[in-house]
Order: C-alpha cells, then structure tokens, then sequence
C-alpha cells in the first residue's frame, strides 16, 4: 500500500485580502496558520531593529501577487501540451483575472515595486541607525525629497504625453496639475536643504536671487524669437492640416459627386431615374459633410433615414425626415418601430404618391413618428382581407410590442401616427 502523499501547500503569492501589500496573508496562506499569527509576528520583529519592516519589504518586492502566480503556472502547464493552448488559455485568463487593462497592471506593479524598494531603503537606514551606525539624515532626506518630487513630476509629465492629463476634467485635471507643482516644490525644497549644508543661508539667498535674475533677464531677450517660432509650428501645423482635408474632399468628390454626375449625363433622359440620382447623392453628401458615423450607429433615428434611403434607391419617390432628439436602436420595442416606420413609408411611396414627410421626437416618456404622404387618401373598411400589410406589419406589429399605430386618411392625404412607450427601466438597460 503506497504512503498517503501530503498535502502541497499553496505556493507564496501575496494574496487579494490586504492592509498594505498582502503580504501577511500570502505568508499564512502558504504556511497554514492564521493570517493574526503573521501579523503579530511581524510586529514584534519590528520592534526589534526594524527587522519586520525589512523583512515585510523584501517580501512585498520579491513575491508575486496571487493572480502572477496563477498565470504563470498554468503557461507553465499548458506549455507542455501545446505552445498554441498556452497562449488562449493565457488570453482566457488575462480577460477574466481582475477585469484591468494591461496597461493598468502595470502602473500598479510598478507603484507597488517602488513603494516595496523605499520601504526597504527606509528599514535598512533605521536599522543601521539602531546598531550604531552613523547615518547623515541631512544629506538623505533631502535627496529623498528630490527624488520623491522628480518622480512625481517624471510621472505626471508622462502621464500629460500619453494624453492621460489632456483627457481628463475638474478635478482629476486640477489634481494632476496640483501634482507637478508638489514635485517641483520637493526638487527645489531639497536642493536648497542640501545647499544650506555647504553654503551660508545669506549667500544662498543671495545666489538665488542672482539665478532668478539672469534666467529673467535670457527669457526676456528669448521670448520674441520662441513666441516667432511657435506661431510658425502652429502656421506650419495648421496648412498641413486643411492640405490634408483639402486632398479628403478632392478624393470624395471624386469617388461620388463625379460619378453621379457622370451618370446623370448618360441618363439624361431619363427624369426619374436622374431624380433619383441626384437625391442618393444629396443625401451621401449631406451624410458625409454632418453625420457622424460613430455617434450615429446605434441611434433609432439614423437607422430610419438609412431606410427611407434604401426605399427612395429602390422605388424612388422623395422622403423627407427631421428628427428631434435621438434614441438608441437598442431599446425594447425599437425594432419593432423602425420595421413599422419602414413599411409606413414603403406604403406612403408605392400609393400615395408625391413628398413623403417624417417627423420623428423622442420624449423622455415616448418615441413618435409621423409618416404623411399627400395621396388621393383611402378607406381602411376598403382594403381587402388578404392585404394585410397595414393591420399586421404597422398596426399589430406595434400593438404586440406595447405601442399604438394611428391611421389618419383624408383626401388632402393619409398620416400614420406611431407611439411607442419609454420607461424609465428600458432607458437604464440601454444607457
């Protein structure tokens, strides 16, 4: 019978419940005890010499977080199956871990690796202090602040290259301006402590006046000339632009306006195909010069023209639409809407004949569309049993999503009026 195999202990990783680092609970994790057992241990070690503070700092830099370790093992394994698992179980993992970017793990690893190295500095000195070792704090401390304020001007300065300074507003942008004047503060508070260490305070005052002055006195001689050779980037930056847009406008005219008024000359004896024609080109154009694809993907009311589109491409015909507000395509019963308004419009072109007009709002509490098109009219008792396109692809279509469908017939013209009902609960799922 073959000896029972203990059980492995779970590998030294600092773990997600923490104070500071994690570091106590990865370690009683590890060794099987209670996270307090840990904890008091370190404190007493810190009492003697500062050796749990050292102690703590060594393992904060050296031993990898939970999720680290989780996914290097399993490269690890899946490396030994096949290189093409490994990097989608890699993948998998990454998506799924704490549900950061990349980008965002490494700031933190790296704020966590050099707040692991300071500690680590700062037990080392406090140690060599306890054992008599002379330490000259009014030389470390203010290079520390030096230091401490360059890495927190290169930082924010980094962050304002990235754009991530640019992109942010209120408060954050103050904060990160709040930032750089710190650093700044600590650069110059430092090296002037250190200064006072060698150098009179009344001759430190005075060379420091002195300084101010001459760098006063080389901005004032340089400030036309950089002020004359920044509005020459600026000019420079901006022909380059409106060339750039210039060369996008060449380009689309030629790829569309051009085109269609090629064709409109070899059909120019065709009105209504010529009509037709010039109206998909205005409405491209119209599209190009004021829409904006990104904003309007998603969007109820553009979905809408894209359609009267297609129905003018297809059957011809003229459809005229103004739109207040917007909604997005992804609210319930939107669907439903949008294939109602289609087949009111479709209806509108093929028997009424003429303009066909639709005004589109979206309420807080409702969506409506109005279709009106400027035919002879008709009577609903009229229209045969086996036409069913009004009462089951408006009418009933609507009905069965929660709305309503109004059919509104006069000899001057017919109005189809459809309503749709928003609550506040459909808004927060789209939102």
């Amino acid at each position: 019978m073959l000896p029972e195999t203990p059980p492995q202990r779970p590998p030294l990783a600092r773990g997600p419940e923490k104070w500071v680092a994690g570091v106590c609970t990865g370690v009683a994790r590890h060794l099987t005890v209670d996270v307090r057992v840990v904890r008091v241990v370190m404190a007493v070690l810190t009492v003697f010499g500062g050796a749990g503070v050292l102690l703590y700092a060594w393992l904060w830099i050296f031993v990898p977080r939970a999720g680290e370790t989780d996914r290097a093992r399993s490269i690890s394994e899946a490396g030994k199956r096949s290189v093409s698992s490994a990097v989608v179980q890699q993948k998998q993992q990454d998506l799924s871990a704490a549900g950061e970017p990349a980008q965002v793990n490494r700031n933190i690893a790296g704020r966590e690796l050099l707040a692991g190295a300071l500690l680590l500095v700062v037990a080392a000195l406090l140690a060599a202090t306890i054992f008599g070792f002379s330490v000259e704090w009014r030389i470390i401390l203010p290079a520390s602040a030096i230091v401490v304020g360059a890495v927190t001007a290169w930082l924010q300065l980094d962050a304002d290259r990235r754009g991530d300074l640019r992109k942010s507003v209120g408060a954050e942008r103050w904060i990160g301006a709040i930032r750089l004047i710190a650093g700044l503060v600590l650069v110059v508070g430092g090296a002037l402590a250190l200064l006072t260490g060698v150098v009179p305070v009344d001759s430190l005052v005075s060379g420091t006046l002195i300084a101010v002055a001459i760098l006063a006195g080389v901005v004032l001689v340089l400030l036309p000339w950089a002020l004359r050779e920044w509005r020459r980037f600026v000019a420079e930056r901006s022909a380059g632009w409106r060339a750039a847009e210039r060369a996008e406008i060449a380009a689309h005219l030629h790829d569309s306006v051009l085109q269609t008024l090629a064709l409109i000359q070899r059909r120019a004896d065709d009105p209504v195909m010529v009509a037709r024609l010039a109206r998909s080109q205005e409405r491209e154009l119209r599209e190009w010069l004021y829409g904006d694809q990104e904003d309007v993907a998603a969007d109820l009311f553009a979905d809408i023209k894209r359609e009267a589109g297609r129905i003018e491409d297809d059957f011809g015909g003229e459809i005229s639409i103004v739109s207040v507000g917007s909604t997005p395509s992804e609210l319930p019963g939107a669907e439903a809407l949008l294939h109602a308004t289609r087949e009111a419009m479709l209806n509108a072109v093929k028997h009424g004949g003429g303009k066909v007009s639709v005004y589109c709002e979206a309420a807080p509490e409702r969506i409506e569309i109005f279709i009106r098109d400027h035919g002879p009219g008709f009577e609903i008792s009229d229209i045969p049993e086996d036409r069913r396109g009004l009462k089951d692809s408006i009418v009933g279509r609507m009905e069965r999503h929660g709305g309503t469908a109004r059919v509104s017939s006069t000899p001057e013209g017919t109005e189809i009026s459809l309503q749709l009902p928003v609550t506040a609960h459909d808004q927060e799922k789209t939102a």
